[in-house]
């Protein structure tokens, strides 16, 4: 090999695994993406070829094509996308420049393919949690945020999600009084479920009121925690962060 077609004596142990492109110079498109070590980009590129006649075809489309460049006086261009890599990083390196080129000679997709190229709207459907089914009993959502429920767990709360969400919200005492229930969530995701005691309202804070309470039984904890909150309750200009269920027709 000319020295433009390796890589410098003892470079492999820095090099390791790399994901590369051969392009074509006579359009600049890419028609093959690799991954490999030591000198086979340039193996593949042009190392292990030798000028051959126009007619002498083989049933490898991307060997063809690298003898119809070489043939015609040029040379593939091979780039190379990131080096230093282990095996496994490279997999996933090469599935994701696969998917960027869908119009390869090689019509491989690499390795979790089923993690590659999507909508990103079905992407979000897809791995959005299940919404919960609004259940028979009335219940007060409450919405607090992953800070405060650090700050309770920081001040030694036994349970820190309950410290988040027992007070002091901006609701009717005597409304709420109707509702047994509590459902804490963030960023629309349910955190826990809370049967309440008792309603009252809270020394200090005009018109605010608070629970006391206990977490709900576990079969009804594993149903509601970690599911997203229906979309009623994702409405945009909805301020107060405790709403009043909306019991199904």
């Amino acid at each position: 090999m000319a020295a433009k077609d390796q890589f410098p004596a003892g470079a492999s142990k820095s090099l390791k695994y790399y994901v590369y492109r051969l392009v074509d110079p006579r359009n600049g498109i890419t028609f093959y993406v690799g991954m490999g070590s030591g000198n086979q980009v340039f193996a593949h590129a042009q190392g292990n070829l030798r000028v051959r006649p126009d007619d002498e075809e083989t049933n490898d489309l991307r060997l063809d094509l690298i003898h119809e460049i070489v043939n015609s006086g040029l040379e593939v261009l091979p780039v190379i996308h990131r080096w230093g890599l282990d095996e496994t990083t490279a997999f996933e390196v090469e599935s994701a420049v696969l998917d960027c080129f869908p119009a390869l000679i090689d019509k491989r997709k690499g390795q979790h393919h089923d993690r590659g190229t999507g909508n990103a709207a079905q992407l979000v459907e897809g791995l959005s949690p299940e919404i919960y089914k609004e259940p028979p009993f009335k219940y007060i959502l409450i919405k607090v945020t992953d800070e405060k429920i650090a700050r309770m767990a920081e001040e030694g709360e036994e349970d820190p999600i309950f410290a988040a969400c027992h007070e002091a919200w901006k609701l009717k005492l005597d409304i709420a009084q109707d509702y047994d229930y509590v459902i804490t969530s963030v960023r629309g995701i349910v955190k826990g479920v809370y049967q309440v005691v008792g309603w009252y309202p809270v020394a200090g804070k005009v018109n605010r009121i608070g629970f006391l309470g206990h977490r709900v039984n576990q079969k009804d904890w594993d149903y509601f925690v970690d599911k997203r909150i229906p979309d009623v309750y994702r409405r945009r200009g909805v301020i107060n962060p405790a709403q009043y269920s909306q019991q199904p027709e």
